[in-house]
Parts: structure tokens; sequence; C-alpha cells
């Protein structure tokens, strides 16, 4: 609960909306979807700053890159045709296990990789894709590597004035590749106790491209750019998948919860992982 709001902001630019949060000096937040505000309890905010009318819901395609608004919806990520044809449909795959179709009407881009929650879907599929967070703040504009920004949490990254602006992917990496997006849960619609993000690209059956990415395992997402690197130009089969597998649950850093012990999500996370390998 947000016992001391006060304030409820609405402005007509970016330029704006960092002059906002400046003054606010942190007791000020931005407001994306709103999914999650009732989860907050803070004493210190005051206000909060409506990001809707700013223009930065869209999904573009300039020929050389993907460009997806902080303010674009899950929703809209998957009615988008230049989503669906990117890598395989990846990132629709990955969009397909955010929530329900509720849900997914109201949390953004910028909020389902701002807040980082253990079930936030896009930040393993964004390591996989090299992703570049773009962000605006009083001291100008930045570009941030997923790989950093998910490198701790994205409020230890950000300054309480700056807000996701896009973010941009270089669409020439992923031409021919397949690819999955496997979120493991008791439900449909129920919280991950898995996900598991995997590109692959094959050439006479041999790897050609690898990127594999966890999420719901740990607070941070993780990657494992050494063990891809490992199996480039290995030929692909049975025990090389399984191979990858035990390399990539060994190395990972997993907690238990009251769902699942750290033993069960290790030997889920290496079968399905073998299988999608092996399927793709």
């Amino acid at each position: 609960m947000l016992r001391n709001l006060k304030n409820y902001y609405r402005v007509k630019n970016l330029s704006e909306a960092v002059k906002v949060l400046k003054k606010g000096k942190g007791r000020i937040i931005p407001l994306g979807g709103a999914t999650t505000i009732s989860k907050l309890d803070s004493k210190n905010i005051e206000g909060l700053l409506e990001l809707e009318n700013l223009g930065l819901s869209y999904v573009k395609d300039d020929g050389k890159k993907i460009k997806i608004g902080s303010m674009t919806t899950i929703s809209e990520l998957l009615d988008s045709k230049v989503i669906e044809k990117f890598a395989d449909g990846f990132l629709k795959k990955a969009a397909l296990t955010v929530g329900s179709t509720l849900n997914r009407n109201m949390i953004t881009v910028g909020g389902n990789i701002y807040q980082l929650y253990l079930w936030s879907s896009l930040p393993p599929a964004f390591l996989d894709l090299d992703a570049k967070i773009k962000v605006i703040g009083s001291k100008g504009r930045r570009t941030i590597k997923a790989e950093e920004f998910f490198s701790k949490l994205p409020r230890k990254i950000l300054s309480y004035d700056e807000i996701i602006t896009e973010v941009e992917i270089d669409k020439d990496k992923f031409k021919g590749v397949k690819s999955e997006f496997i979120k493991f849960s008791k439900t449909k619609t129920a919280y991950p106790v898995i996900s598991i993000a995997v590109i692959l690209k094959k050439l006479n059956k041999k790897i050609k491209e690898l990127r594999i990415a966890l999420g719901s395992l740990s607070p941070l997402p993780q990657r494992f750019e050494d063990i891809e690197k490992e199996y480039i130009g290995k030929e692909l089969d049975e025990r090389i998948a399984e191979e990858i597998a035990e390399k990539i649950v060994n190395k990972a850093k997993i907690v238990p919860d009251i769902r699942a012990s750290i033993e069960y999500k290790k030997e889920v996370t290496k079968n399905i992982l073998k299988d999608i390998i092996l399927s793709i």
C-alpha cells in the first residue's frame, strides 16, 4: 500500500516527464501498466507519473533493427506482424507465456523488464537477443546492453529520474534461426517455475549459432555464453544435447521456493532443455 500517495502527474512529453521525476527525487515513480502497483509498500512514494500518452507504444522494423516502445503492451507484441516473423516467432512465444489475456492487455514491455520478478518472461528472451535498452533522464539519453541491464535489479541500474523508452534488437544476427520459449508451470496462466529460452541455427547438422537463457530460477535471468561458444561447429545429436543441458543446469544459479526444490528444478530444466535443443 502506498500510504503517502498524494499526486498523480500527466505530462505532454518526455522532457516534462523527466523534470517531474527529477523534482521528486525518488518520491515520484513512473506508471506503466499498473499491474503491480498494489504490491508496492513504500512510505516514500508520494506521486505517480503517467506514461501512457508519451508516444512509447509501438513496434517498428527499419530493415536492420526492431524497435519496441516501452509502453507497448504484451498483447500489442502478440498482434505485431513484425514480432510474429522475427527469429522464428521467438518474442511471440515468450509473450504468450505472460499471464492471462487480461494481464497481457495491461502489462507493458518496460514494466516487465524493469520490475524483474521471478515470473517476468521478457528478460531471458532479451538476453538471448542481445537487446539494447534505451533510457532517458536528466543527464540525457543512454543505451544499456541487456547483459548489463539484467546483471542486477534494474532499479539499481537506473537513476530515479530515468525512464525506459525503447528496446532495440539487431535483426541480421537472427536470420534463419529456429527458436523456442517454454514456460514450465502448474497451469497455463500460473507463474512459471522455470522459463527456458533457446535460439539455434544449424548448418549441415552442425551448430552454427546457440543461445540459451533461463528465467524464474533465481532473481536474475541467466545466459550461458561460454557454454554456447563451446559447442559452435559441433554436430548436434542426442549426446551433445544432453551434454549441453547438463552443463547449463550445473552452472545455473537456482533458488528453492515453496513450489519446487533445487533438485526438482534442475532435473526438469535439464530434460526440457535437451528436448528443445533436439526438436528445433
